[in-house]
């Protein structure tokens, strides 16, 4: 098994934070990058992630009467595609019995 680790390529583990002590120096990224890979760690190098930037990002979402409404309408297409299936089946046993009746 592999393991593996990210680290932010310039800065620290917890951008967001006061007391955040970890170095951000090249030297020390360096360091933690040959041991990790001498330990069999595999390295990814994430440029520059601030957990408060992505909590500013916006994602519309809609109500949850609008959710349930596509809900149903997908469960109503996915129990259509189910009928249209079987009948497909039938019809394909019909056929091959008609051939098998008629050229057999």
């Amino acid at each position: 098994m592999k393991y593996g680790y990210w680290t932010p390529v310039f800065g620290s583990w917890l951008r967001n934070t006061d007391d955040d002590s970890t170095k951000g120096e090249w030297s020390y990224i360096k360091d933690l990058a040959q041991n990790a890979e001498r330990w069999g760690y595999e390295l990814t190098l994430v440029p520059e992630l601030y957990l408060n930037d992505i909590k500013k990002i916006l994602i519309a979402v809609p109500p949850i009467e609008l959710q349930n409404q596509f809900a149903e309408i997908v469960k109503q297409i996915d129990k259509q595609k189910f009928e249209i299936q079987k009948n497909l089946e039938e019809m394909q046993k019909l056929q091959e019995s008609l051939m098998n009746k008629y050229f057999g």
